[in-house]
């Protein structure tokens, strides 16, 4: 027999304990509590109601099943209602027919009455049956969701331990299989962005996989100059897919990974989302002060405009002259193209691009499309420090993941995990044990900057002023503003 209204507040508690009349449950509600169901409780969807229905049964010891689950009907039962054999196929029992005097009568309807609200329509919280310390409906999701903090806080805790935790917790026995699932669900949440088609239509598909290490982001921002060279590999095998990276430079000269992205093809969308997701991580949302280096792959450019229309774009120059060059080879373009890549003033620019003209004004048209801003140094933005021409730094960290790019997803993401986690301990020992006042490539450069300067001859202009000529080159130097007429300390803060 159901309850009516006034039976279910004895039960449950008066409406003056859910704070109002008659609460409507959404997503954002806090199921840690209590859940007291009683007639007309409105839920914002069927999810919520189900979502409800769990944590109300693991909350009383009993399980229930189903007999009715759609979108606008929930008819759900005790699952130990009567003797009656469960149909296999369906996962269910059917109409009772073994006769039992007294069967669990524990039966909740719900319906969907107004545009997506569920109220409660039909109540029988009486169980007849035994309470156990199995139920069904607490799986991997379930476990996922409410011990998410937990396994933040507790990533080394054995699975045993785990389920020790919440049978003491919720009085609910949890296979070995559903703890791991959960644990590798918590992994992934707390760890990494997963995009995934077919949620809602099992087995989901894998999409893409963003990661950023904290110790990879932290190190980019407090240690690195603001440049990074983004890029994709390929990923062979029977495992087929697209690997992008972005890759910072440290104080070394060395290359230093921020972040990496499987995803299923390279096209304008993926790139977009890495970028979003990269731009947030190091606090450069759309892109100011960063310079990003790229061999303008497909929908790359698009992307860039998009997510960080702020940014320094600048193109690979090899990739540029791998383009030049299938038109106009030889010898003589290749140096004049190099010529004028590594121009560092605009006088030289213009002198070589003049000479580039005089070979083939094809050649001088299809480098004059493209804005020297992108490609050549005289051009370039001061605020990174950096001169660099070519997207090295990617296609050295593509190198290191050779042994990588045929392995399975989660198998080749954890292997890139700990290269970098080993590189980045050599790094940090290496500077330990490092004496020197700066870092061994800064200091390298040093000394010859040290040694060239026995050639430069200097006259004095004012106080501060100076005219240096060095191997038939003269330049003015100001020591009070910084600067030279050669461009090279604009550019790269050093001599």
């Amino acid at each position: 027999m159901d309850y009516d209204s006034d039976e279910l507040r004895s039960l449950h508690g008066s409406d003056d304990d859910e704070g109002c009349s008659n609460p409507t449950f959404n997503l954002d509600h806090d199921f840690s509590k209590p859940i007291k169901l009683r007639l007309g409780l409105n839920f914002l969807s069927v999810e919520v109601f189900r979502k409800a229905l769990v944590q109300h049964s693991v909350e009383n010891g009993y399980d229930f099943y189903y007999s009715h689950n759609g979108r606008d009907r929930v008819i759900a039962h005790c699952y130990n209602r009567c003797k009656c054999e469960w149909n296999k196929k369906r996962s269910k029992l059917g109409k009772c027919v073994c006769g039992i005097k007294n069967p669990c009568k524990y039966r909740v309807h719900a319906r969907n009455l107004i545009e997506e609200i569920f109220k409660i329509t039909r109540l029988h919280l009486k169980h007849n049956c035994v309470m156990s310390t199995y139920n069904r409906k607490v799986g991997s999701e379930y476990l996922t969701q409410k011990y998410i903090e937990f396994w933040r806080n507790n990533t080394d805790w054995k699975l045993q331990k785990f389920q020790k935790h919440v049978l003491q917790e919720l009085g609910v026995h949890v296979t070995y299989m559903r703890c791991w699932l959960a644990r590798s669900r918590a992994k992934l949440m707390i760890h990494a962005f997963v995009v995934c088609d077919n949620i809602e239509r099992p087995p989901p598909i894998f999409k893409r996989f963003y990661i950023c290490l904290k110790a990879c982001k932290e190190g980019f921002i407090t240690g690195c100059r603001p440049i990074l060279g983004v890029d994709e590999c390929h990923l062979r095998g029977v495992y087929p897919g697209m690997c992008l990276v972005a890759v910072g430079i440290d104080g070394n000269n060395n290359i230093f990974p921020v972040a990496w992205d499987v995803v299923e093809v390279e096209n304008r969308d993926n790139w977009t989302w890495f970028l979003e997701l990269l731009a947030n991580d190091i606090g450069k949302v759309e892109g100011e002060g960063l310079t990003v280096m790229s061999d303008r792959q497909k929908g790359l450019i698009d992307a860039l405009s998009t997510v960080v229309p702020k940014a320094n774009i600048r193109f690979c120059a090899r990739h540029i002259w791998a383009n030049l060059k299938l038109r106009f080879s030889g010898q003589l373009y290749k140096d004049t193209f190099w010529a004028v890549a590594r121009a560092l003033t605009r006088a030289d620019f213009s002198k070589e691009m003049e000479g580039m003209k005089f070979l083939s004004r094809d050649a001088w048209s299809f480098l004059n499309d493209i804005p020297p801003r992108h490609w050549s140094r005289h051009a370039f933005d001061y605020s990174c420090k950096s001169n660099l021409l070519l997207n090295n730094v990617c296609e050295v960290f593509n190198a290191a993941l050779k042994d990588a790019k045929d392995k399975p997803i989660l198998t080749q993401l954890e292997w890139m995990r700990k290269y970098v986690m080993q590189r980045i301990c050599q790094k940090r020992e290496g500077a330990k044990s490092y004496e020197g006042r700066v870092m061994p490539y800064v200091e390298k450069y040093l000394e010859w900057a040290k040694d060239e300067s026995r050639f430069a001859h200097f006259m004095q202009s004012d106080e501060h002023e100076f005219e240096v000529e060095l191997r038939g080159e003269q330049v003015v130097v100001n020591l009070k503003d910084r600067s030279c007429g050669c461009n090279h300390w604009n550019l790269t803060s050093l001599p």
